[in-house]
C-alpha cells in the first residue's frame, strides 16, 4: 500500500514548489474550490466542472510511455492523484525521466548550450587584462564592430573556470554600451554585441 501524502496547494506559488517535488505516488492535495475550479459548458444545457490543479498534473506525464495518472475528487472536495512512473532515471542528476531518453530535459539543454559556439561567425579579438586592467577589456569592447566579438583572459583570477569579474565590471557600466551577450568557455570570457 502506498503512503498517503498530504499537500496544501492554495496559491500559484504553492503550485510552483508541489511541483518540484511531485514524483510517483499517492497524494491527497486540499485546494480552494473558488481558486481551481471552473465550470465547462460542453453544451447548452450540460456543466461540467474543471479541476485546473487535476489537468496540469496529467498533462505533465501524459506524454511519458508507461506512466499512470489516476484522479479523482472525493466528497470533501480534495484531489486524490495517483502516480505510477517507470523507474529511469537520469545519469547526470538522478531525476526521473521518460523512457527513450539518456539525459533529462534540463541535462540535455545544459549539454547542448555548453557545446555550442559562442557566435561562430563573428571575428575574434583576444586580450589578456590584469585585475588592473579591466577597463581596458571594456574600452576594446567600445571599439569593436557588429561582426566582432572579444575574447578576454582575466590573468591572475582567484577563479578562472568561472570568472564574473569582466561581466561585473561591463554591468557596472552597462548605460553606456550596446546590448551584449556573455560566454564564459574554459578559462575565457566571450562577450559579443547583439541587436
Amino acid at each position: 500500500m502506498n503512503a498517503v501524502t498530504h499537500r496544501f496547494v492554495y496559491t500559484s506559488l504553492d503550485w510552483k514548489a508541489f511541483r518540484k517535488t511531485l514524483d510517483a505516488g499517492l497524494y491527497v492535495i486540499t485546494h480552494p474550490s473558488d481558486v481551481w475550479h471552473f465550470d465547462s459548458y460542453v453544451s447548452s444545457s450540460q456543466i461540467r466542472k474543471y479541476c485546473v490543479l487535476r489537468d496540469r498534473i496529467v498533462h505533465k506525464y501524459y506524454k511519458w510511455s508507461s506512466s499512470h495518472v489516476r484522479s479523482w475528487h472525493d466528497s470533501q472536495d480534495r484531489l486524490w492523484i495517483n502516480i505510477n512512473l517507470p523507474d529511469i532515471f537520469c545519469p547526470n542528476c538522478n531525476s526521473r525521466m521518460p523512457d527513450g531518453r539518456e539525459l533529462c530535459h534540463s541535462c540535455s539543454a545544459k549539454t547542448r548550450n555548453y557545446t555550442k559556439e559562442f557566435f561562430p561567425d563573428r571575428a575574434v579579438t583576444h586580450i589578456e587584462v590584469t585585475s588592473n586592467e579591466l577597463e581596458r577589456a571594456y574600452r576594446v569592447f567600445k571599439t569593436l564592430g557588429i561582426n566582432d566579438k572579444l575574447v578576454v583572459r582575466h590573468v591572475g583570477c582567484t577563479k578562472p573556470n568561472r570568472c564574473l569579474h569582466i561581466r561585473d565590471y561591463f554591468l557596472k557600466y552597462k548605460e553606456f554600451i550596446p546590448p551584449r551577450r556573455f560566454r564564459h568557455i574554459g578559462e575565457l570570457t566571450g562577450v559579443a554585441r547583439i541587436e
